[in-house]
């Protein structure tokens, strides 16, 4: 697998003007085994090795300069899961499983003679624990699952400060510490009727970096809200929440189709969506997006065997205004604020008609 990353900023201020390729090989191999302890007890076990090779080049028009470089790694990861059926519809699980993020090269703007020395960042790893319930009631009208989850990982792969060997200081990815994810999912499904239909999920997440001591600070951040003075300035983001990582997050569904003709019916949809706030960037107050919820309505025609439907549609029909992304790029503007915004299709309420066909 090979890709191209041409990059030209300008031409005013903060140029840029690089070409960059990176290329990967892997080859690995994967076996598992299911082994029936007793009766509706089933213990399965996985295993998977690989081998990874990573190479790039990088060339600055700017300043001159080319770099090239590859590296090579062999890891393995397993995975172990012990299910109990107490009915047909009714099981619970417990899986713990191990994963692997390769090694990498950051080929951004600011690569330098010291970035090619550092090597590639090394791979990020995980230990994952899931315990769980599937189940299904009243001929598989209702279905209720609920999973419990904890992971934690080592070698993260983030943005962050790095102390090269020559004593200098560069931004870059690299490997920042750990991370620990843990929380709830629970979903669910009703058939109340042939025509009439609901789903739903809810997820609580509980996401803090558990060690990340020498993260960049954010623009405009002063000593009194966390930067730490040097060269560079560094702030210390151990126990604070991840980036983009919402606590909650709901969504629910309904479909209503009820039969006009013998061979069409109507269709009447809606859908509800809310989320937590966030940071987009760790602390910073200007890339902070706050709860919001999202309520799409639907309303139509459709085949009996489902071969097409026409249905006219509002989407967020509150008008809730929120940012797919928020970056705080004060320092490209004389360090006065500036937030650059990128708005998702429904920021604002919108309506139109959507055919769809099935062949």
């Amino acid at each position: 697998m090979k890709f191209a990353r041409p990059f030209q900023r300008g031409p005013y201020f903060s140029l840029a003007d690089w070409y960059a390729t990176s290329k990967s090989r892997q080859l690995a191999a994967f076996a598992q085994a299911d082994w029936t302890i007793v009766p509706n007890l089933v213990l399965t076990g996985g295993g998977r090795v690989q081998n990874e090779r990573v190479s790039y080049t990088f060339r600055d028009n700017l300043a001159n300069t080319s770099f090239a470089g590859s590296a090579t790694d062999t890891a393995g990861t397993y995975r172990a899961s012990l299910r109990y059926d107490f009915t047909r519809d009714i099981n619970a699980f417990f899986t713990y499983a191990t994963g692997y993020k390769g090694q990498t090269y950051d080929l951004t703007t600011g690569f330098n003679r010291n970035r090619a020395l550092a090597g590639p960042i090394r791979p990020e790893r995980s230990r994952d624990k899931e315990l769980g319930i599937r189940t299904q009631f009243f001929d598989r009208r209702v279905t209720f699952n609920v999973t419990l989850f904890d992971t934690n990982y080592r070698d993260l792969q983030a943005q962050s400060i790095e102390t090269l060997a020559d004593g200098t200081s560069n931004y870059r990815l690299t490997n920042v510490g750990r991370l620990n994810t843990k929380g709830i999912e629970l979903e669910g499904s009703l058939r109340v009727s042939d025509d009439l239909n609901f789903n739903g999920a809810a997820t609580y997440l509980d996401a803090t970096y558990s060690s990340f001591d020498a993260a960049q600070c954010y623009p405009l951040q002063t000593q009194a809200n966390g930067c730490r003075p040097g060269s560079p300035a560094s702030q210390n983001l151990t126990g604070t929440r991840v980036a983009q990582a919402p606590e909650w997050k709901f969504n629910l569904s309904g479909d209503y189709s009820p039969r006009l003709t013998d061979g069409l019916r109507g269709v009447a949809q809606f859908n509800w969506q809310y989320q937590s706030s966030i940071f987009y960037s760790p602390r910073d107050p200007e890339t902070f997006q706050p709860a919001f919820h999202i309520v799409n309505l639907g309303l139509g025609v459709r085949d009996e065997d489902r071969r097409w439907e026409v249905v006219a549609f509002v989407n967020n029909v509150f008008d809730q205004q929120y940012f797919g992304s928020l970056v705080n790029t004060a320092g490209n503007f004389g360090n006065n604020i500036a937030t650059q915004a990128i708005l998702p299709r429904d920021f604002q309420r919108y309506g139109g008609v959507r055919l769809g066909l099935n062949f």
